[in-house]
Protein backbone atom coordinates (compact mmCIF):
# COMPACT_ATOMS: atom_id res chain seq x y z
CA UNK A 1 0.00 0.00 0.00
CA UNK A 2 1.61 3.32 -1.24
CA UNK A 3 1.11 6.56 1.34
CA UNK A 4 0.17 9.67 -0.90
CA UNK A 5 3.18 12.31 0.23
CA UNK A 6 1.62 15.59 1.36
CA UNK A 7 1.60 18.46 -1.33
CA UNK A 8 1.89 21.98 -0.12
CA UNK A 9 -1.74 23.75 0.04
CA UNK A 10 -1.89 26.50 -2.52
CA UNK A 11 -2.65 29.46 -0.48
CA UNK A 12 -2.82 32.59 -1.89
CA UNK A 13 -0.55 34.90 0.77
CA UNK A 14 -2.48 37.61 2.50
CA UNK A 15 -0.42 41.37 3.10
CA UNK A 16 0.98 41.20 6.25
CA UNK A 17 -1.90 43.82 8.62
CA UNK A 18 -1.37 45.54 11.79
CA UNK A 19 -3.64 44.79 14.87
CA UNK A 20 -7.20 46.12 14.75
CA UNK A 21 -7.78 49.41 16.08
CA UNK A 22 -8.91 47.69 19.41
CA UNK A 23 -5.80 45.84 19.85
CA UNK A 24 -2.94 49.09 18.64
CA UNK A 25 0.09 48.40 19.97
CA UNK A 26 0.40 50.96 22.42
CA UNK A 27 -2.73 49.00 24.56
CA UNK A 28 -0.75 45.88 24.77
CA UNK A 29 1.94 44.72 26.87
CA UNK A 30 5.34 44.81 25.71
CA UNK A 31 4.22 46.69 22.40
CA UNK A 32 7.03 47.97 20.03
CA UNK A 33 8.19 48.47 16.49
CA UNK A 34 10.24 46.02 14.42
CA UNK A 35 9.46 42.09 13.19
CA UNK A 36 10.08 40.60 15.90
CA UNK A 37 9.91 36.43 16.02
CA UNK A 38 7.42 34.62 18.21
CA UNK A 39 9.06 33.32 21.23
CA UNK A 40 9.23 29.30 21.16
CA UNK A 41 6.53 27.03 23.19
CA UNK A 42 5.52 23.83 22.70
CA UNK A 43 4.78 21.96 19.64
CA UNK A 44 1.94 19.47 18.91
CA UNK A 45 2.07 16.76 16.03
CA UNK A 46 -1.25 15.53 14.94
CA UNK A 47 -2.28 14.18 11.19
CA UNK A 48 -5.37 15.51 8.77
CA UNK A 49 -8.19 13.04 7.51
CA UNK A 50 -6.06 11.48 4.81
CA UNK A 51 -2.93 10.73 7.15
CA UNK A 52 -0.58 13.68 6.29
CA UNK A 53 1.38 14.84 9.22
CA UNK A 54 0.95 18.52 10.94
CA UNK A 55 3.23 20.29 13.62
CA UNK A 56 1.43 23.38 15.04
CA UNK A 57 4.08 25.64 16.77
CA UNK A 58 2.61 26.79 19.90
CA UNK A 59 4.37 30.01 20.28
CA UNK A 60 4.39 33.74 21.87
CA UNK A 61 4.16 37.09 21.53
CA UNK A 62 3.67 40.50 23.34
CA UNK A 63 1.65 41.41 20.45
CA UNK A 64 -0.93 39.47 21.34
CA UNK A 65 -3.55 40.59 23.98
CA UNK A 66 -4.41 38.81 26.78
CA UNK A 67 -7.74 37.06 27.21
CA UNK A 68 -10.18 39.08 29.25
CA UNK A 69 -9.81 39.81 33.31
CA UNK A 70 -5.98 38.32 33.15
CA UNK A 71 -4.74 41.94 33.14
CA UNK A 72 -6.31 42.14 36.31
CA UNK A 73 -3.84 39.95 38.49
CA UNK A 74 -1.18 42.36 40.22
CA UNK A 75 1.83 42.72 38.99
CA UNK A 76 3.59 40.64 41.02
CA UNK A 77 1.59 37.59 40.16
CA UNK A 78 2.60 36.52 36.32
CA UNK A 79 0.19 34.23 36.28
CA UNK A 80 -3.29 33.69 37.33
CA UNK A 81 -1.97 29.71 38.11
CA UNK A 82 1.16 30.81 39.60
CA UNK A 83 2.11 27.30 42.21
CA UNK A 84 3.47 30.11 44.51
CA UNK A 85 1.00 32.78 44.86
CA UNK A 86 -2.48 31.42 42.54
CA UNK A 87 -5.35 34.02 42.18
CA UNK A 88 -8.93 33.41 42.14
CA UNK A 89 -9.07 33.81 38.79
CA UNK A 90 -6.89 30.89 38.28
CA UNK A 91 -8.71 28.73 40.98
CA UNK A 92 -11.51 29.80 39.13
CA UNK A 93 -10.81 28.69 35.69
CA UNK A 94 -9.02 25.29 36.90
CA UNK A 95 -12.95 24.69 38.80
CA UNK A 96 -14.58 25.60 35.50
CA UNK A 97 -12.69 23.35 32.95
CA UNK A 98 -12.34 20.47 35.99
CA UNK A 99 -15.52 20.14 37.79
CA UNK A 100 -17.75 17.29 36.74
CA UNK A 101 -20.82 18.76 34.33
CA UNK A 102 -23.40 17.82 36.74
CA UNK A 103 -21.50 19.25 39.73
CA UNK A 104 -20.74 22.57 37.93
CA UNK A 105 -23.36 24.29 39.74
CA UNK A 106 -22.24 23.10 43.32
CA UNK A 107 -18.93 24.28 42.52
CA UNK A 108 -19.89 27.81 40.86
CA UNK A 109 -22.49 30.41 40.55
CA UNK A 110 -23.53 31.94 37.94
CA UNK A 111 -21.38 35.39 37.83
CA UNK A 112 -18.26 32.89 38.82
CA UNK A 113 -19.18 30.73 35.63
CA UNK A 114 -19.25 34.28 33.48
CA UNK A 115 -15.79 35.28 34.46
CA UNK A 116 -14.94 31.90 33.73
CA UNK A 117 -16.23 31.60 30.37
CA UNK A 118 -15.01 35.36 29.82
CA UNK A 119 -11.34 34.85 30.75
CA UNK A 120 -11.29 31.06 28.45
CA UNK A 121 -11.74 33.46 25.49
CA UNK A 122 -8.00 32.99 24.77
CA UNK A 123 -6.89 35.28 21.55
CA UNK A 124 -5.00 33.65 19.33
CA UNK A 125 -3.30 33.88 15.88
CA UNK A 126 -2.60 31.06 13.19
CA UNK A 127 0.42 32.00 10.48
CA UNK A 128 -0.75 32.32 6.89
CA UNK A 129 0.28 30.12 4.74
CA UNK A 130 0.98 27.18 6.22
CA UNK A 131 5.06 26.15 5.49
CA UNK A 132 6.21 23.10 4.24
CA UNK A 133 9.07 21.26 6.20
CA UNK A 134 10.26 17.73 6.26
CA UNK A 135 10.06 14.80 9.00
CA UNK A 136 12.89 12.78 10.05
CA UNK A 137 11.87 10.20 7.72
CA UNK A 138 12.07 13.12 4.76
CA UNK A 139 8.59 12.88 4.21
CA UNK A 140 6.82 15.93 3.88
CA UNK A 141 4.19 17.58 6.38
CA UNK A 142 2.76 21.12 6.83
CA UNK A 143 3.57 23.21 9.51
CA UNK A 144 1.42 26.06 11.44
CA UNK A 145 2.63 28.84 14.56
CA UNK A 146 -0.21 29.59 16.93
CA UNK A 147 0.59 32.81 18.30
CA UNK A 148 -0.59 33.64 21.77
CA UNK A 149 -0.06 36.02 24.72
CA UNK A 150 2.92 34.93 26.89
CA UNK A 151 1.31 35.04 30.10
CA UNK A 152 -1.09 32.32 28.85
CA UNK A 153 1.83 30.14 27.67
CA UNK A 154 3.42 30.31 30.75
CA UNK A 155 -0.10 29.48 32.52
CA UNK A 156 -0.27 25.82 30.48
CA UNK A 157 2.79 25.03 32.03
CA UNK A 158 0.99 25.27 35.70
CA UNK A 159 -2.37 23.76 34.38
CA UNK A 160 -2.81 20.95 32.46
CA UNK A 161 -6.37 21.12 32.16
CA UNK A 162 -5.79 24.93 30.55
CA UNK A 163 -3.46 23.29 28.07
CA UNK A 164 -5.21 20.69 27.04
CA UNK A 165 -8.12 23.41 26.07
CA UNK A 166 -5.68 25.85 24.63
CA UNK A 167 -4.41 22.46 22.26
CA UNK A 168 -8.16 21.70 21.19
CA UNK A 169 -8.40 25.34 20.84
CA UNK A 170 -5.54 25.18 18.48
CA UNK A 171 -6.22 22.31 16.63
CA UNK A 172 -9.91 23.78 16.05
CA UNK A 173 -8.95 26.71 14.42
CA UNK A 174 -6.48 24.84 12.31
CA UNK A 175 -9.11 22.78 10.98
CA UNK A 176 -10.89 25.81 10.22
CA UNK A 177 -8.35 27.14 8.62
CA UNK A 178 -7.15 24.14 6.30
CA UNK A 179 -10.75 23.06 5.72
CA UNK A 180 -9.91 19.63 6.55
CA UNK A 181 -10.47 17.04 9.56
CA UNK A 182 -7.65 17.18 12.20
CA UNK A 183 -6.86 14.15 14.51
CA UNK A 184 -7.94 14.19 18.00
CA UNK A 185 -5.11 11.85 18.65
CA UNK A 186 -2.08 14.51 19.37
CA UNK A 187 1.28 14.36 20.43
CA UNK A 188 3.41 16.34 22.42
CA UNK A 189 7.10 16.01 20.71
CA UNK A 190 10.18 16.94 23.22
CA UNK A 191 10.73 20.10 20.65
CA UNK A 192 10.01 23.61 21.67
CA UNK A 193 9.58 24.38 17.59
CA UNK A 194 9.05 22.41 14.12
CA UNK A 195 11.18 24.24 12.03
CA UNK A 196 11.28 28.54 12.37
CA UNK A 197 9.02 30.50 13.53
CA UNK A 198 7.92 32.75 11.02
CA UNK A 199 8.49 37.29 11.59
CA UNK A 200 4.71 38.20 13.13
CA UNK A 201 4.30 40.91 10.48
CA UNK A 202 3.73 37.58 8.15
CA UNK A 203 1.92 35.36 10.83
CA UNK A 204 -0.23 38.43 11.97
CA UNK A 205 -2.83 38.06 9.00
CA UNK A 206 -6.29 38.90 8.78
CA UNK A 207 -7.33 35.82 7.44
CA UNK A 208 -8.07 32.05 7.92
CA UNK A 209 -7.47 33.15 12.00
CA UNK A 210 -8.88 33.02 15.22
CA UNK A 211 -9.36 37.25 15.16
CA UNK A 212 -7.85 39.08 18.60
CA UNK A 213 -10.61 41.41 18.38
CA UNK A 214 -13.68 39.15 17.90
CA UNK A 215 -12.53 37.48 20.80
CA UNK A 216 -12.09 40.13 23.02
CA UNK A 217 -15.46 41.56 22.07
CA UNK A 218 -16.83 37.80 22.86
CA UNK A 219 -15.62 37.96 26.30
CA UNK A 220 -16.78 41.08 27.39
CA UNK A 221 -20.14 40.69 26.17
CA UNK A 222 -19.77 37.79 28.58
CA UNK A 223 -19.59 40.30 31.12
CA UNK A 224 -21.79 42.69 30.19
CA UNK A 225 -24.70 40.36 29.83
CA UNK A 226 -27.02 40.32 32.49
CA UNK A 227 -27.98 37.80 35.39
CA UNK A 228 -30.84 36.69 33.31
CA UNK A 229 -29.33 35.55 30.24
CA UNK A 230 -26.47 33.72 32.39
CA UNK A 231 -28.72 30.12 31.35
CA UNK A 232 -27.71 31.10 28.02
CA UNK A 233 -24.02 31.57 28.43
CA UNK A 234 -23.59 28.30 30.25
CA UNK A 235 -20.41 26.06 28.86
CA UNK A 236 -21.67 23.25 29.41
CA UNK A 237 -18.54 20.29 29.02
CA UNK A 238 -19.00 16.69 28.07
CA UNK A 239 -21.75 15.13 29.57
CA UNK A 240 -22.71 12.55 32.20
CA UNK A 241 -24.43 9.43 32.70
CA UNK A 242 -25.85 8.12 35.88
CA UNK A 243 -27.57 4.39 35.34
CA UNK A 244 -27.64 4.36 31.45
CA UNK A 245 -29.55 8.19 31.65
CA UNK A 246 -28.12 11.14 30.32
CA UNK A 247 -28.84 14.44 33.00
CA UNK A 248 -30.14 17.09 30.54
CA UNK A 249 -31.39 20.33 32.67
CA UNK A 250 -29.45 21.95 35.99
CA UNK A 251 -32.68 20.89 37.92
CA UNK A 252 -32.12 17.36 37.24
CA UNK A 253 -28.32 18.15 37.80
CA UNK A 254 -29.32 19.16 41.38
CA UNK A 255 -31.34 17.06 41.93
CA UNK A 256 -29.07 14.16 41.11
CA UNK A 257 -26.23 15.86 42.92
CA UNK A 258 -28.55 15.99 46.02
CA UNK A 259 -29.20 12.16 45.81
CA UNK A 260 -25.69 11.30 44.90
CA UNK A 261 -24.94 12.96 48.35
CA UNK A 262 -27.61 11.07 50.72
CA UNK A 263 -26.92 7.85 48.99
CA UNK A 264 -23.26 7.98 49.43
CA UNK A 265 -23.82 9.16 53.37
CA UNK A 266 -26.08 6.00 52.98
CA UNK A 267 -22.72 4.02 52.22
CA UNK A 268 -20.95 5.32 54.91
CA UNK A 269 -22.85 4.17 57.15
CA UNK A 270 -23.54 1.24 56.06
CA UNK A 271 -19.94 0.79 55.94
CA UNK A 272 -19.43 1.84 58.92
CA UNK A 273 -21.97 -0.16 60.51
CA UNK A 274 -20.80 -3.68 58.64
CA UNK A 275 -17.28 -3.49 60.11
CA UNK A 276 -17.93 -2.76 63.72
CA UNK A 277 -20.14 -5.94 63.35
CA UNK A 278 -17.60 -8.45 61.16
CA UNK A 279 -14.26 -7.41 60.80
CA UNK A 280 -13.72 -9.68 58.37
CA UNK A 281 -14.94 -7.57 55.69
CA UNK A 282 -12.83 -7.31 53.03
CA UNK A 283 -11.70 -3.74 51.71
CA UNK A 284 -12.91 -2.40 48.32
CA UNK A 285 -10.34 -3.77 45.82
CA UNK A 286 -8.94 -0.99 43.61
CA UNK A 287 -8.64 -1.28 39.78
CA UNK A 288 -5.29 -2.39 38.94
CA UNK A 289 -4.34 -0.78 35.92
CA UNK A 290 -5.57 1.10 32.91
CA UNK A 291 -4.73 1.06 28.84
CA UNK A 292 -5.96 3.43 26.78
CA UNK A 293 -5.65 3.00 22.95
CA UNK A 294 -7.95 5.10 19.93
CA UNK A 295 -10.43 4.04 17.26
CA UNK A 296 -10.60 5.45 14.00
CA UNK A 297 -8.03 5.89 10.71
CA UNK A 298 -6.99 8.28 9.91
CA UNK A 299 -8.37 10.26 12.38
CA UNK A 300 -9.29 9.03 15.94
CA UNK A 301 -13.10 8.83 16.91
CA UNK A 302 -12.87 7.49 20.00
CA UNK A 303 -10.65 6.49 23.16
CA UNK A 304 -10.95 2.70 24.35
CA UNK A 305 -9.78 2.53 28.23
CA UNK A 306 -9.50 -0.96 29.09
CA UNK A 307 -9.18 -1.70 32.92
CA UNK A 308 -8.31 -5.16 34.43
CA UNK A 309 -10.51 -5.75 37.03
CA UNK A 310 -9.68 -8.07 40.56
CA UNK A 311 -11.54 -10.27 41.76
CA UNK A 312 -14.20 -8.73 44.59
CA UNK A 313 -15.56 -10.37 47.01
CA UNK A 314 -19.12 -11.85 46.79
CA UNK A 315 -22.03 -9.29 46.78
CA UNK A 316 -25.64 -9.04 45.16
CA UNK A 317 -24.04 -6.89 42.46
CA UNK A 318 -21.46 -9.61 41.29
CA UNK A 319 -21.48 -11.17 37.60
CA UNK A 320 -22.10 -14.62 36.92
CA UNK A 321 -18.80 -16.43 37.21
CA UNK A 322 -18.89 -17.95 34.23
CA UNK A 323 -15.88 -20.37 32.84
CA UNK A 324 -16.30 -19.54 29.49
CA UNK A 325 -15.79 -15.63 28.40
CA UNK A 326 -18.96 -13.54 28.57
CA UNK A 327 -19.10 -9.79 28.08
CA UNK A 328 -22.32 -7.71 28.83
CA UNK A 329 -23.22 -4.07 28.45
CA UNK A 330 -23.50 -2.62 32.47
CA UNK A 331 -25.31 0.16 32.20
CA UNK A 332 -25.01 0.77 36.70
CA UNK A 333 -21.23 2.11 35.57
CA UNK A 334 -21.03 5.65 36.14
CA UNK A 335 -18.85 8.14 33.91
CA UNK A 336 -18.33 11.13 34.57
CA UNK A 337 -15.86 13.22 32.24
CA UNK A 338 -13.51 16.40 32.63
CA UNK A 339 -11.99 18.34 29.83
CA UNK A 340 -8.70 16.09 30.46
CA UNK A 341 -10.17 13.04 31.93
CA UNK A 342 -12.84 10.73 32.64
CA UNK A 343 -13.61 9.53 36.11
CA UNK A 344 -15.40 5.64 36.32
CA UNK A 345 -17.34 4.38 39.67
CA UNK A 346 -18.56 0.81 39.41
CA UNK A 347 -19.67 -1.14 42.02
CA UNK A 348 -17.88 -3.19 44.14
CA UNK A 349 -14.42 -0.94 43.69
CA UNK A 350 -12.98 2.03 43.79
CA UNK A 351 -13.24 5.00 41.61
CA UNK A 352 -10.96 5.51 39.04
CA UNK A 353 -8.99 8.56 37.12
CA UNK A 354 -8.32 8.17 34.32
CA UNK A 355 -6.21 10.86 32.10
CA UNK A 356 -7.46 11.68 28.45
CA UNK A 357 -5.77 14.05 25.77
CA UNK A 358 -9.02 15.56 24.87
CA UNK A 359 -12.19 15.87 25.97
CA UNK A 360 -14.72 13.20 25.42
CA UNK A 361 -18.86 12.35 25.50
CA UNK A 362 -19.65 10.52 28.36
CA UNK A 363 -23.34 10.68 27.56
CA UNK A 364 -22.15 8.70 24.40
CA UNK A 365 -20.11 6.47 26.28
CA UNK A 366 -20.81 2.10 26.14
CA UNK A 367 -19.15 0.36 29.19
CA UNK A 368 -18.86 -3.48 28.66
CA UNK A 369 -17.79 -6.07 31.21
CA UNK A 370 -15.57 -9.12 30.18
CA UNK A 371 -15.53 -12.03 32.19
CA UNK A 372 -12.35 -13.80 31.01
CA UNK A 373 -11.22 -17.39 32.50
CA UNK A 374 -10.15 -17.62 35.78
CA UNK A 375 -12.28 -15.31 36.99
CA UNK A 376 -10.57 -12.73 35.35
CA UNK A 377 -12.88 -9.80 34.37
CA UNK A 378 -11.76 -6.65 31.75
CA UNK A 379 -14.15 -3.11 31.83
CA UNK A 380 -13.83 -1.73 28.48
CA UNK A 381 -15.21 2.35 27.68
CA UNK A 382 -15.53 3.42 24.42
CA UNK A 383 -16.03 7.17 24.61
CA UNK A 384 -16.72 9.12 21.70
CA UNK A 385 -14.05 12.06 21.46
CA UNK A 386 -16.07 15.69 21.38
CA UNK A 387 -14.66 17.69 18.03
CA UNK A 388 -12.72 20.68 17.85
CA UNK A 389 -15.84 22.50 17.45
CA UNK A 390 -18.00 22.05 20.37
CA UNK A 391 -14.73 22.88 22.19
CA UNK A 392 -14.43 26.07 20.27
CA UNK A 393 -17.77 27.05 20.84
CA UNK A 394 -17.89 27.02 24.52
CA UNK A 395 -15.66 30.48 24.43
CA UNK A 396 -18.18 31.63 21.96
CA UNK A 397 -21.54 31.49 24.11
Amino acid sequence: MTTTRFQPLKMRAAPPVTLRQSCKIGDLEGGGGGSPLPTPGFTVKTRDEVGHKIFLNICSSPLVPLPPLWHQNPPSTPSPFSQSSPTPLGTLITTYLTAPPHCLHGHMDSDSKKKAESALAIPMHLSSPPRSTVDHLGNTCMVLDCVINPVVLEATTQSRPLKMFLVQLALGETEKKLSRQVDPQFKLPKMRTKGELAPLETSLLNQGCRDVSSSLERGNQILEKGEESSENLELRLPGTVIGGKKIEDSITRKKVMLIEEEQEHEKTAINAKNTTKSSSVLPLPQIEHSVVRFEGKPKATSAVVTLHLPPTHPSPTSTNSSRNSKSTLDNSIQITSKIDSVNVTLPGYAPVHVQLPLAVHADKATAVVSLLPQNKKVLTLTLPFASFDEVTKWTER
